[in-house]
């Protein structure tokens, strides 16, 4: 999940600090949510996707379909 949050940041072409801006969080807030330092709950998985202009639903449900390949 964390790749995948990297790799949206990084084709919408925002900074850390760009991402942390549009949410009201410091940059570290993103870096230690990109690093695994820091858990993301449900809002801030929502503020993320909308900060990164993605569908929220679309990307959980992306992840939920990787966790079944999975066997999660």
């Amino acid at each position: 999940m964390l790749e995948r949050l990297r790799e949206a940041r990084a084709a919408a072409g925002l900074s850390q600090r760009a991402v942390a801006a549009r949410i009201g969080k410091p940059q570290s807030y993103i870096h230690k949510w990109e690093c695994g330092q820091r858990q993301l709950n449900l809002v801030d998985l929502r503020d993320l996707c909308n900060a990164l202009e993605i569908s929220f639903v679309h990307f959980v449900s992306e992840l939920d379909q990787e966790f079944k390949k999975c066997g999660w």
